[in-house]
């Protein structure tokens, strides 16, 4: 397919360096918003030195460092655009969501180091990529456990929604929607692995799948807790248990437990 010489003109004419760089921003904007911020800095990258070795093979024009810094500069530009974005919404977010759902599980020991939860496709308190949700590829995303209790016998994953609307609540006949259960878990688990099955046992969510479901919010922003559970021994329970089994069979067995919170709105 012939491309028309005004793309052309714009493309490579006399403002291509600011198109080169406002292209490189606006992939990158994209790309994190679909897959979270390693995978978005990755692909515009990508993108970037693909376009540069067309450029080199295809038009036979020279190689251009200075095109690159231009194609970074305009990455790290969109970068920074997210921080400030997010520094701002983190302050609006939380005037308007409630609190914290208080959790029930009392921890037994507190003489460990605080256990982490966190996730490279999205921060504490920011939003989940479309991606990991029923608008996206409804895959979990990655998650990162550390600093876990030496005498952990086995981790347990919770995730649930605490701000699904009464009628949700009244015609499935629950307090909150729960996304994905995991238990059983190795204690030297450090890592899930985006859109895969974790080691350990699943539990049934509120779908009634044995399995991850993404963020679905039918009203506004609702908050998605991931909690993880270092615990001093593995549950007797079956695969498909529920949550509030779980929950019932892990009190007085908690070592310690860590928590991250992620954000979704349907556009």
């Amino acid at each position: 397919m012939k491309v028309p010489e005004f793309l052309k003109g714009v493309y490579y004419g006399k403002y291509q360096k600011f198109v080169h760089f406002f292209i490189s921003l606006v992939i990158f904007l994209i790309a994190q918003k679909l897959f979270g911020l390693e995978a978005g800095l990755a692909i515009a990258i990508a993108i970037g030195l693909l376009k540069e070795l067309f450029d080199k093979f295809i038009r036979k024009t020279v190689f251009s460092l200075p095109d690159i810094a231009i194609d970074i500069l305009g990455i790290f530009s969109g970068l920074l655009i997210l921080i400030l974005l997010n520094l701002s919404l983190a302050n609006s977010t939380s005037q308007k969501l409630p609190p914290p759902s208080t959790n029930p599980l009392t921890i037994t020991k507190t003489n460990y180091k605080l256990m982490q939860i966190s996730s490279p496709a999205f921060q504490n308190n920011q939003d989940i990529p479309v991606a990991y949700t029923c608008d996206g590829f409804n895959v979990n995303p990655e998650l990162r456990f550390s600093d876990i209790p030496k005498d952990t016998a086995s981790l347990v994953l919770l995730m649930d929604d605490p701000d699904i609307p009464d009628f949700v609540k009244e015609k499935m006949n629950i307090t909150k929607f729960d996304h994905w259960t995991v238990f059983n878990m190795p204690s030297e688990t450090t890592k899930i692995t985006r859109d895969s099955t974790p080691a350990g046992l699943q539990g049934v969510n509120s779908a009634g799948q044995n399995s991850y479901t993404g963020p679905c919010p039918p009203d506004g922003k609702h908050r998605y807790f991931f909690k993880l559970y270092a615990i001093d021994n593995k549950l007797n329970l079956a695969a498909g248990s529920t949550q509030t089994q779980i929950e019932q069979a892990m009190q007085g067995h908690i070592l310690e437990q860590a928590e991250l919170i992620g954000l979704y709105e349907r556009r």
